[in-house]
């Protein structure tokens, strides 16, 4: 409850005008807000400080917002909403039926009734919920009868944070720990992404690991998921196969996929029961409703409409959210603004005023400090390192001399190290990513054609062939041997370094000499190519192309290598959790 000057605020209001005490203290806001599907602008209409909301007081809003819509000439055509049961109830008193045998997620207009207003679940809120269930029960089981395991998705993490590499996804420990951020909608769709789908069949098909045996069902499962969100979240006009928009050119493709779709996640089961008769149904039942009624919009807006195509995008939530964003930011990232915070902030992003500073906040301006350019900004001179090349190939157990000292013969040295099938695989695809990002720097075709095979399909690469859909370039044996023995002498510094990288800021260069070193007897980046590089009198083609793979391959495995230290000194994430209680708490 806060002042204003003129009254206490903070009280139930849904615009009645009432001044009574004897209405609770509000606890949450409804908003509503119009976004156009066929131009570039949304707008928030209306706002509601509520303390808990029936379903009949949710239709009676909603009802009125379409009514008065519609006497300003804004034909709605349906309402976006996520997946709480009060949302089904709604339906319901609306007109609506969002049951297995009696799908119409439709309603008439309350000022028309020659027209119709169509549900639409929000598909980033089905999607968490469709990952929560699976990650939470463990075994779904398909319309085959096969069981879809989440523990796949597990031993898959598991597998590559063992390797140290990840074969071309974004699985980490966040995915797996999901239950800390349930509320991320990134997690859930990176879990469920056709990268993840790819590298299970690698590790099950072609690899032929005994944990990934029966994976088929799983990745069929992913396969379907992820092609589904992206056909309900796609925005652009330049945007290929699912992720396009929906027009009369690809609907040969669509159509049939959703259709399928629909029945698929209908035909779910947990356990012996239908997964859509559960007490955890509302992610498939709302899938199938929201599929339903984009088919139906397509097919009145803009199969036998106006519309050229139909962005799925604009049937989706993220703009109000984005609002909400944005109001938590004129709050100075305050996630639980009062009644009042909450007004002032609505009306200037209404208005497009910028916050300024108050003068009776707890932090007053005493002066007018300027920020200063950045051309008055003094840096001071860089320290070089005072560690050499050789003392770094030394202390890590690099340099030639101290090995072949070695008393030992079972110190970790790069050249009695060998590398897994998996971890090869995974360096042969990010040879490619190497030879790519260099021949974009690069002018010279002759240095060009040296990164890059002459051949379209990686012979020797079981992951490039199953990840590449015609975009991926096949790296020259020579990229590969380089970045092979790169990965082994990162694994040698890291092994010999604790679990931490070496500090000193020239390892990247010690690593260069280190490869060389071991390369130097290989006939590496040779062939009649014909160059047009300007190069130093004592430098020469092959080694140059040495150095540069090794700094971009360690690029990538640096920055791999810091994400995971820190994700392991950070330990278990228990902020996320912790603020949500704060935030459930009204505090």
């Amino acid at each position: 409850m806060e002042w204003n000057g003129k009254e206490l605020e903070g009280y139930v209001d849904y615009g009645t005008q009432m001044s009574d005490d004897s209405l609770p203290v509000a606890s949450e806001v409804l908003m509503f807000m119009v976004v156009a599907v066929n131009g570039n602008w949304k707008l928030p209409i209306a706002y509601f400080l509520c303390h808990g909301m029936s379903g009949d007081e949710k239709c009676n809003l909603v009802s009125e917002a379409l009514i008065r819509l519609h006497d300003a000439n804004v034909e709605v055509v349906s309402v976006v909403c996520d997946g709480p049961s009060t949302n089904f109830a709604v339906a319901s008193k609306l007109g609506a039926s969002i049951q297995v045998n009696d799908m119409r997620p439709w309603f008439p207009h309350p000022s028309d009734t020659a027209k119709v207003v169509y549900l639409v679940f929000d598909a980033c809120h089905m999607l968490k919920l469709l990952r929560n269930v699976f990650a939470e029960k463990g075994i779904l089981t398909d319309r085959h009868n096969r069981q879809i395991r989440w523990q796949y998705i597990k031993d898959l993490y598991e597998l590559q944070d063992r390797e140290g590499l990840r074969a071309a996804n974004k699985l980490k420990r966040n995915h797996i720990e999901w239950y800390q951020q349930k509320m991320k909608v990134s997690l859930a769709a990176q879990a469920l992404s056709r990268s993840v789908a790819s590298s299970l069949e690698f590790v099950a098909k072609d690899l032929e690991m005994p944990q990934f045996k029966d994976a088929d069902a799983t990745i069929a499962f992913i396969r379907v998921v992820d092609q589904l969100f992206d056909t309900l979240n796609s925005k652009s006009c330049f945007a290929k196969e699912f992720k396009s928009v929906l027009r009369p050119t690809n609907e040969q493709f669509w159509r049939p996929f959703l259709v399928d779709a629909r029945d698929y996640v209908l035909s779910l089961k947990l356990g012996p029961a239908l997964l859509h008769s559960t007490p955890r149904k509302t992610c498939v039942l709302g899938f199938a409703a929201t599929i339903t009624s984009v088919i139906a919009l397509y097919d009145s807006y803009v199969k036998q409409g106006p519309m050229q195509y139909l962005a799925t995008y604009r049937l989706s939530q993220d703009h109000i959210e984005l609002m909400f964003n944005v109001v938590r930011s004129r709050g100075r990232w305050n996630n639980n603004p009062t009644a009042g915070q909450f007004r002032g902030a609505y009306r200037q992003l209404l208005l497009k005023h910028s916050m300024q500073p108050t003068a009776t906040g707890n932090v007053v301006a005493q002066d007018n400090v300027q920020v200063p350019d950045m051309a008055s900004v003094v840096t001071s001179a860089s320290l070089e390192c005072a560690v050499s090349t050789a003392d770094i190939l030394r202390n890590c157990g690099l340099q030639r001399a101290s090995i072949e000292e070695a008393d030992h013969s079972y110190c970790v040295v790069a050249e009695n190290m060998s590398l897994t099938e998996f971890s090869t695989d995974v360096v042969k695809y990010m040879a490619g990513y190497v030879a790519r990002k260099l021949c974009a720097k690069m002018s010279c075709v002759g240095c060009k054609s040296a990164l890059l095979s002459g051949d379209k399909v990686a012979s020797n690469c079981k992951l490039i062939n199953r990840k590449d859909n015609g975009g991926l370039v096949v790296p020259s044996e020579s990229t590969v041997a380089v970045c092979s023995v790169t990965e082994k002498c990162i694994r040698v510094i890291c092994a010999s370094s604790t679990g931490h990288m070496p500090r000193q800021r020239n390892i990247n260069l010690a690593l260069q000499v280190a490869v060389m070193e071991r390369t130097q007897h290989l006939n590496l980046f040779s062939g009649a190519f014909d160059h047009s590089c300007q190069l130093g009198l004592i430098d020469d083609y092959a080694a140059n192309l040495v150095r540069l793979t090794v700094n971009e391959y360690t690029k990538v495995r640096f920055f791999s290598i810091g994400k995971s230290i820190t994700s392991s000194l950070r330990g278990k994430n228990v902020r996320f959790n912790s603020n949500k209680q704060v935030l459930f708490a009204h505090q």
